[in-house]
């Protein structure tokens, strides 16, 4: 019951051979839903459930917890109908924006999170998914190793700067200006390129980086959720 949006949700798990009930509460329901509201509602459905009366007393548990959350799920027909308007892409933007929100008030989700969307896949996908990021990481470290020798660069001493151990170690098959350089002086270029040059040079690369990250976390959080697994208040009761 509830809503994805801002994880204002409610999961009633019933483990019948462990003859236990646990009620989890989504985050954004926390301020509604408190720990003790889930706890009264699982008591509610346990005791029914001992006497078999499962339908009863999972409907008796609904009901308890409804009541608690229609503040919630009027505020949230309200925001949706609000934005309903805007473009598919921007109501896209300010999901991503929301997920995003979340997992940085909720640091300590992200692996959570990540486990058990890996978890979900199937074999075939995790070996698509495995070369995709694969390829993402060499490309993020191919701009991160320009980024590191040009801020080098900036500090260190033109004599170290203009070596055939720079250049190998950050520049060579690359198309940064050092690169560049090296090849039309057929050796060091001289003079050197103005050590603010470099300036612009970490902030493309570097720049192309985070966006391939920040392209990659976005596509997570729009397409897999945030959160997946509820990890706000909840209670359990056993019969």
């Amino acid at each position: 019951m509830g809503s994805s949006l801002g994880d204002r949700g409610i999961v009633v798990l019933v483990f019948l051979t462990q003859r236990r009930v646990r009620i989890e509460i989504g985050y954004g329901l926390e301020g509604l839903v408190p720990d003790a509201i889930a706890h009264r509602a699982a008591e509610v459905a346990a005791a029914r459930f001992a006497k078999g009366e499962y339908a009863a007393g999972l409907r008796d548990a609904i009901a308890l917890l409804q009541k608690h959350s229609d503040e919630a799920t009027a505020n949230v027909k309200a925001e949706e109908s609000h934005w309903q308007w805007l473009p598919d892409w921007m109501l896209a933007i300010g999901d991503a924006w929301r997920g995003f929100a979340f997992f940085i008030a909720h640091r300590h989700e992200v692996p959570k999170q990540l486990a058990v969307w890996w978890r979900s896949q199937d074999a075939e996908s995790h070996q698509v998914l495995t070369v995709m990021f694969a390829a993402g990481a060499l490309w993020v470290l191919t701009l991160l190793r320009i980024v590191a020798g040009a801020v080098l660069c900036m500090f260190l001493p033109l004599a170290w700067v203009r070596t055939s151990a720079m250049r190998w170690l950050f520049f060579r098959g690359t198309d940064a200006s050092f690169e560049q350089a090296w090849k039309k002086a057929a050796g060091p270029p001289s003079p050197s390129a103005p050590r603010e040059y470099y300036v612009f040079e970490v902030l493309y690369y570097g720049g192309a980086a985070l966006v391939l990250i920040g392209i990659t976390l976005a596509t997570f959080i729009t397409f897999v959720g945030h959160p997946g697994a509820f990890g706000g208040a909840g209670a359990g009761v056993g019969w």
